[in-house]
């Protein structure tokens, strides 16, 4: 159902691009055969990938304290989108708060045992939920550092700004849709030929690609602060472990009241930059990407924003 489901999804996508195609393209019948073929393999691939993201599973969980895995899981599954829709005894039901998600992947079933938590669902949620109370029960330290020189620049690390993440998008994405462009050209023998994309024609493609996704990118990960209440310091502290290691952050540093996480990539670090966590008696102040604040606003609450 799952793999029906997301074949008609790629399906009008892709459709809906390849008609525009043969509709302002000027390529011949044979062209258009290739393109189609192409077209149609790469739905069928996307289809496959993304069933297999969102197929469901089941996976168990262990947990030595219920009481605490339940508060831990509650403000997780808040954060990644999900609120609870039933509930009975020993068991519960969730659904995503996107009625598109919730559609093609389903909600998540818990069935609490004596010592672990049973649950069913999309597999890529059921991945970041493992590693999330994985990383917490094996308690992973931060990487330490080599010299005193290396922990003070790491600590000076500060978020990484609009612009610098908008040139660097940029650059990037600029350059593969040429790469694409120019290996399209080839195999259809049009380089420099005026062909269906000319180079020239895929060159401002790339720009314009470039461009938007450079906005985009740029816009998703403009930092903003949260500042967030606790009663229970090491139940918070906790709950933000799994919670950002759910979604691939682990710990790069840390002391007393400061706390810095990377992405498990370099190229994300290097997209998208830290999250930045400071501890200041009763309160929380964390300095992340717009995407990832949010989503943490969303299992703790916040009492004040402020844009960076």
């Amino acid at each position: 159902m799952i793999l029906l489901k997301v074949f008609v999804f790629c399906s009008v996508i892709m459709g809906a691009v390849f008609v525009l195609m043969i509709l302002f393209g000027r390529e011949s019948y044979q062209n258009r055969v290739t393109i189609s073929i192409i077209y149609s393999a790469a739905v069928i691939v996307m289809s496959i990938a993304l069933a297999l993201l969102l197929r469901s599973q089941t996976t168990v969980i262990g947990f030595q304290n219920r009481a605490l895995f339940l508060a831990q899981i509650k403000t997780v599954l808040q954060i990644l989108g999900y609120k609870q829709l039933e509930q009975g005894e020993g068991c519960f039901v969730c659904g995503n708060s996107n009625i598109f998600r919730n559609w093609m992947a389903g909600g998540l079933q818990f069935r609490l045992l004596e010592d672990s938590a049973e649950i069913t669902g999309p597999f890529q949620t059921l991945t970041m939920l493992k590693r999330g109370f994985q990383t917490e029960v094996k308690s992973v330290q931060p990487e330490p550092a080599k010299t005193n020189g290396e922990q003070a620049r790491i600590f000076k690390l500060k978020p990484k700004s609009f612009w610098k993440t908008f040139f660097v998008t940029f650059g990037v994405i600029t350059l593969l849709m040429v790469v694409f462009f120019v290996i399209v050209d080839i195999a259809n023998g049009s380089l420099f030929h005026g062909g269906y994309i000319s180079f020239l024609f895929g060159l401002a493609c790339a720009v314009i690609g470039g461009l938007f996704y450079g906005l985009l990118i740029a816009f998703m990960s403009k930092t903003k602060t949260y500042t967030f209440s606790f009663q229970d310091r090491e139940l918070f502290l906790s709950e933000l472990r799994i919670a950002l290691a759910a979604l691939y952050y682990v710990p790069l540093m840390q002391n007393e009241s400061r706390y810095i996480y990377k992405h498990r990539t370099r190229l994300s670090t290097w997209l998208m930059g830290h999250i930045f966590v400071y501890v200041e008696g009763d309160k929380v102040k964390i300095i992340a990407q717009e995407i990832y604040a949010r989503m943490l606003k969303r299992g703790f609450g916040s009492e004040q924003t402020d844009g960076q």
